[in-house]
């Protein structure tokens, strides 16, 4: 069974972490295939170009977005600019989180006070006047 063990050791640091020798050598023999195989990747030209002019291209973009960003600091920071004018609030130091207040709890509705039943509710039905005769007596008591 063939150990994993780090790139680019020399033998006598390979065996003083405790790496056999022949793990050692078939190491350095699969870093030497894996060399050999990268050179022989052809790549198209043309991709290469492309991704050449890519980066020029997002190069001036770069360059052109740190320009105006310089301009607008250097516009922001001038004392007579109104953002460098405005008051600049001074931190405190807080040691300790101020408490909330309580809301005040709603006060409960008014009790509506206690209105004294008819006299014909208490007495017996046959003692009140009928439903015609107690509205004329209401609309007269109202003249």
């Amino acid at each position: 069974m063939v150990e994993w063990i780090p790139s680019h050791l020399t033998l006598d640091e390979a065996v003083a972490l405790g790496h056999d020798a022949t793990d050692w050598a078939g190491n350095c023999a699969v870093d030497i295939a894996a060399g050999q195989l990268a050179t022989l990747i052809d790549v198209d030209p043309d991709i290469v170009a492309q991704r050449d002019r890519q980066i020029q291209a997002l190069t001036i973009v770069h360059g052109v977005i740190a320009a105006v960003e310089e301009a607008v600091l250097c516009v922001h920071h001038d004392p007579k600019h109104p953002i460098a004018k405005r008051r600049k609030r001074r931190k405190r130091l807080v040691l300790r989180r101020p408490k909330r207040r309580a809301r005040p709890r709603p006060a409960p509705p008014a009790i509506a006070p206690a209105t004294r039943p008819q006299p014909c509710l208490r007495a017996r039905a046959s003692a009140c006047p009928p439903a015609g005769e107690r509205q004329l007596q209401l609309a007269g008591s109202l003249h």
